[in-house]
């Protein structure tokens, strides 16, 4: 190399090192000197530990995206506003290094990963978003961010994960007011399935045994506790899909899990309940929609709170299949070599992360407080005033509406 050519990239360098220009002004700065001389010195500094190795320079500058907003939030499901705050959140470290020695900053990483997970392609268009980078650098890189986000914040997910009585209460409240019948109905569950790609078959057999019968393709399955704020609270591992969703419920012993941490602090409160479809086991803890008799029929007061809490959990169901919507990538895996539990529990804690910072419908359906980034993040429970409701909504005999009455409290006061 020319000394001149040399001393030019030793000068970008130390601009770069200062943080006096971003790294596509740099990259910019060395195409035009390119030009100039008639020598193609970008490509050799791109690989060269004087632009990414000895001073650890992040290319994608937290402050200067190369991408529009449009594109950006396209590409990523996020806007460039949430970014640093998602990095901070995640706590990501400022300078990442994988197991197989690869560095990238955090920035660079969190998008790497959010722009494999929201489109379900190819490595190679992966590669075309970010063409300063090799293929086996972003696999690792993607690789080591999901793996942090799964064990850092994967007991969010856990049904050890304890519960807030004040937020119950609310919760409650708000579905209440919302027009339920029943009382004390905090979250609702459904059954959540995850198609795989070409799964092992055992010898001699037709069918493997993540095959569902009910899908008819073969799939993982878990389940899925969303409260009225839009956040999942709970996803159980996941399991083949030949298992049902009452089948899960006793393999996990999710009623005896559930139980204690539902059970009010006052002893002349009910416990609280979770609100299901057909499909889950009559409990305790699990209510179902009220089912017909024998060769009999409906009457119209069942029909109608049938009615009621359909369209109840239809908001919830939404909440549900956010993270599919959101994250194509999780969908299609292949069992042995992508992780898929490792994946999908990620999505779901990057899609409560977004309905912290961006509201859901299910929220503003509800209208219920969404936790903050952070505060959800460190398992901190909302700020709430443990305040009780002074009136119940009762069914009206006639199955008709709903009416107000007061309750044995305010009639002693």
């Amino acid at each position: 190399m020319h000394p001149r050519h040399e001393f030019y990239m030793k000068i970008v360098a130390k601009l770069l090192k200062a943080r006096m220009i971003s790294g596509r002004q740099a990259l910019t700065l060395l195409q035009t000197l390119s030009t100039m001389y008639r020598r193609n010195i970008t490509s050799r500094v791109r690989n060269s530990n004087l632009f990414y190795g000895k001073y650890k320079v992040d290319p994608t500058d937290d402050n200067e995206l190369p991408w529009s907003q449009d594109e950006f939030r396209s590409e990523f499901r996020f806007s460039k506003a949430d970014i640093p705050p998602l990095v901070s959140a995640l706590r990501l470290p400022s300078f990442i290094i994988t197991p197989e020695r690869y560095q990238m900053g955090a920035t660079e990483a969190l998008c790497v990963t959010l722009r494999r997970l929201s489109q379900q392609d190819s490595w190679q268009n992966v590669k075309d978003t970010f063409p300063h980078r090799r293929l086996t650098h972003l696999k690792s890189v993607f690789y080591f961010v999901i793996d942090h986000i799964s064990r850092e914040f994967g007991h969010l997910l856990s049904l050890d994960h304890p519960l807030d009585h004040n937020e119950l209460h609310y919760w409650s409240r708000k579905i209440l007011e919302k027009g339920c019948p029943y009382e004390n109905v905090c979250m609702f569950v459904d059954g959540k399935d995850w198609a795989i790609m070409n799964p092992p078959k055992p010898t001699g057999a037709m069918k493997s045994p993540f095959y569902s019968g009910h899908h008819h393709k073969d799939e993982l399955h878990n389940l899925i506790f969303a409260s009225p704020d839009g956040i999942i609270r709970y996803a159980s591992p996941l399991v083949q899909g030949r298992l049902s969703d009452a089948s899960q419920m006793l393999k996990w012993r999710v009623v005896d899990v559930l139980e204690p941490k539902l059970q009010p602090t006052c002893a002349t409160e009910k416990p609280y309940r979770v609100y299901s479809d057909s499909g889950f086991g009559l409990s305790k803890t699990v209510m179902t929609p009220l089912s017909k008799p024998r060769n009999g029929f409906l009457g119209s007061r069942d029909a109608w709170l049938n009615k009621v809490m359909s369209s109840e959990r239809e908001e919830i169901e939404h909440v549900v299949g956010k993270p599919g919507i959101y994250f194509k990538r999780v969908y299609n895996l292949r069992i042995f070599d992508q992780a898929p539990g490792f994946i999908i529990t990620a999505a779901i804690i990057l899609t409560n992360c977004y309905h912290c910072l961006h509201r859901s419908q299910t929220s503003y359906y509800f209208d219920c407080i969404v936790p903050e980034l952070e505060d959800y993040l460190n398992g901190i429970a909302l700020p709430l005033r443990d305040e009780r409701v002074s009136c119940d909504k009762r069914v009206d005999v006639s199955g008709v509406g709903v009416q107000w009455m007061k309750t044995d409290a305010d009639d002693e006061s």
